[in-house]
């Protein structure tokens, strides 16, 4: 039986968010893997594989200090699952912070994630962070 979106959404989401089982989430993430982001920000583009989202979490967390304060995972029919998170979001250049939302799309295969759309609530406030 081929696992559900929403349960291996979730099960990437529980690892993601605790620090003994960081390593292990990416465990979900297939060779194949490609996550896009939004051009206007710093970390724009596709990224590729499970170096990939390293790289693209690192980049993240280089420019901000994220701090989930909730997270809705979904399933949205034929091997997707949606993310629903809100997020503190402060700038480590300024310490200016925002609340906002982020909704990820994410593709399933197998039991594995090859794919994410990012779509941010306000991509023009995350760079005002950036500005201080």
């Amino acid at each position: 039986m081929t696992a559900r979106a929403q349960d291996v959404l979730q099960e990437f989401m529980t690892r993601l968010g605790d620090p003994a089982t960081i390593r292990q989430a990416f465990d979900l993430v297939a060779e194949e893997f490609v996550a896009h982001e939004p051009d206007s920000l710093p970390y724009r583009g596709e990224h590729h594989g499970p170096r990939g989202m390293r790289a693209l979490l690192r980049q993240i967390n280089e420019l901000f200090e994220l701090t989930v304060q909730d997270v809705r995972v979904s399933g949205a029919g034929d091997g997707r699952a949606l993310a629903d998170v809100e997020l503190r979001v402060r700038s480590r250049s300024s310490s200016s912070e925002i609340v906002t939302r982020v909704l990820e799309l994410y593709q399933i295969k197998d039991g594995k994630i090859v794919g994410l759309d990012v779509f941010y609530r306000d991509t023009h406030a995350l760079l005002g962070l950036l500005e201080g």
